[in-house]
């Protein structure tokens, strides 16, 4: 289950709610910001002048506020998933990343 700025938008924690309750996989904002206000579909939209660095910067430190970490390069499967089809987790091959 993915986590998206959207909920930032209706609670100012929203993202990290949305952690505690499941929710395994961030969605960073990167598009440039001189072409955000363009991409708003929710209004009081967080973020709209951080660039890539901070907004990478301010998510971990959101995700480390509520005593989490991010996996960067892992598959973003739940250890409840992981559990009922006993698998460990996997690393992404950063070579095979589409851009």
């Amino acid at each position: 289950m993915k986590t998206l700025t959207a909920l930032q938008a209706l609670n100012p924690t929203g993202r990290e709610l949305d952690i505690r309750t499941g929710a395994n996989i961030i969605i960073p904002n990167i598009t440039d910001t001189k072409y955000r206000d363009n991409y708003q579909l929710d209004a009081n939209k967080p973020c709209l002048e951080e660039n890539s660095s901070t907004c990478k910067g301010c998510l971990e430190r959101r995700i480390q506020s509520i005593s989490e970490t991010i996996g960067y390069n892992f598959w973003g499967d739940s250890s409840y998933f992981l559990r009922r089809n006993k698998r460990t987790k996997r690393r992404i091959d950063p070579s095979s990343i589409v851009n």
